[in-house]
């Protein structure tokens, strides 16, 4: 019997290590954005306001004009933002994107249809950057609603940053693309907004903080 006990609690005391080893908690202070490019229709200098949780655990973009829109002559339009973020971490510590929230509006009649795709890239290229989906959602008319959905994790798998060559700093990359369309035999309008009419969050990056294994 007192084997057993002491057993559980060294099976306890090895999972805790575990899952201790796999996440670590950031302190306010260890992580901020230096700087931000952006280009693309959807992001006209000063209309993207990115910033981060003092304790690095979401990164919150606002959008002030993200806007796509097709009408009875137009039957497609397609709306990119790239936005590009320089980032100051403790050179010991990686993290990935574990869900995102995203949130604004759409109004689409009969015939026409519309899609927010995200996409993620991470690190520096000697960092094994890659390029991910983390999100796509489609919307079919008739339709005028706010829409609000979360992401749970990339399509293929969370991203990790900055541990292959550990470095107090790395780059981030997310495109947001809106795609419109209808067909040409209809005369549907329609329009899809990411943008900040209310002030209210709009994307919302949530991130998983871990420590690099030694070398």
């Amino acid at each position: 019997m007192h084997h057993f006990v002491f057993l559980s609690f060294l099976i306890v005391g090895i999972l805790c290590l575990r899952l201790e080893s796999s996440s670590a908690q950031m302190m306010a202070g260890d992580v901020e954005i230096l700087s931000m490019e952006l280009s693309g229709p959807g992001c006209p200098q000063g209309s993207v306001h990115p910033s981060l949780a003092p304790d690095g655990s979401a990164l919150t973009v606002l959008y002030d004009n993200f806007v796509g829109e097709i009408s009875p002559e137009d039957h497609f339009a397609r709306v990119i933002c790239d936005l590009r973020l320089k980032l100051r971490k403790p050179r010991a510590m990686t993290f990935a994107f574990a869900s995102a929230d995203f949130r604004g509006f759409v109004n689409l009649e009969a015939g026409a249809r519309a899609s927010q795709r995200v996409r993620l890239a991470g690190g520096f290229n000697e960092d094994g950057q890659r390029d991910v989906n983390l999100s796509q959602q489609t919307w079919i008319g008739p339709l005028t609603e706010p829409f609000y959905f979360s992401a749970v994790q990339p399509e293929e798998g969370l991203l990790a940053v900055g541990c292959k060559v550990r470095r107090a700093q790395t780059m981030i990359r997310l495109r947001v693309a809106i795609t419109l369309r209808s067909k040409k035999t209809a005369s549907a309008t329609g329009q899809i907004a990411i943008d900040s009419f209310d002030g209210g969050m709009t994307q919302r990056y949530h991130l998983q903080w871990s420590r690099c294994s030694q070398p």
